[in-house]
């Protein structure tokens, strides 16, 4: 079994759509995703200018992928983790955690001190997360649907 880590951009970004689907439109997310919605969302992703992506490929097919981009902040360089997700064949099977680590290290080399994410209160990435040394802050998010 070959596997290695590549960085994604704006070239090979929809090579991972299938992927996200996969996961995001199965349980526990059921979310719905088109191919087509895909496309976009990452296609508008990546071309933030201080986007950084980081997939894992095993014998030529992606099954992992995390993304973001950065921010200046008052004390440095944040990172924003915006999307992340393993393959159903690679979850607790160590491919997330390794994936993760691999994506915090090559942000140190840019300057970047810490990663922030959302997930759901009580969707079963919190637990993976927080595995890894993420905790919870006192922020919250907030939304609002805005009509014509």
């Amino acid at each position: 079994m070959q596997s290695h880590y590549v960085q994604i951009d704006q070239n090979s970004i929809l090579a991972f759509s299938d992927l996200y689907v996969s996961v995001f439109n199965a349980a526990p997310w059921n979310d719905g995703w088109s191919l087509e919605a895909v496309h976009e969302r990452f296609q508008s992703f990546s071309k933030y200018p201080s986007f950084f992506g980081l997939g894992h490929i095993t014998n030529g097919l992606p099954d992992a992928l995390a993304f973001g981009w950065s921010e200046r902040w008052v004390n440095g360089w944040h990172f924003h983790l915006k999307e992340m997700c393993v393959a159903s064949h690679g979850q607790r099977q160590g491919l997330g955690g390794k994936l993760i680590a691999e994506l915090e290290q090559r942000l140190l080399p840019q300057g970047i001190g810490r990663v922030f994410l959302e997930t759901g209160h009580s969707a079963p990435a919190r637990a993976f997360y927080e595995k890894h040394g993420y905790r919870q802050l006192a922020l919250v998010s907030m939304a609002k649907a805005i009509d014509a």
